[in-house]
């Protein structure tokens, strides 16, 4: 018969509480097409009527202008 090492007995977990965070947030205008509410009106790019293919490039080009380094 073979030895085998003994097996510890599997670490316990302390559970955290979780605290439940609540934000209050406000928006100073709201898409009358999406009705999405935003702060920054030149940041909004409305989605509704815009193809799939269309959506994913006017959202990557608003990301790429709101990186973009100013003069």
């Amino acid at each position: 018969m073979v030895k085998t090492p003994a097996r510890k007995p599997a670490a316990k977990r302390k559970t955290k509480k979780r605290r439940k965070i609540v934000t209050v947030t406000f928006a100073l205008f709201r898409c009358s097409r999406c009705r999405r509410n935003y702060n920054i009106p030149w940041r909004h790019v409305c989605m509704i009527g815009f193809t799939a293919a269309e959506a994913r490039r006017a959202q990557r080009l608003a990301t790429q202008a709101r990186k973009a380094k100013k003069p």
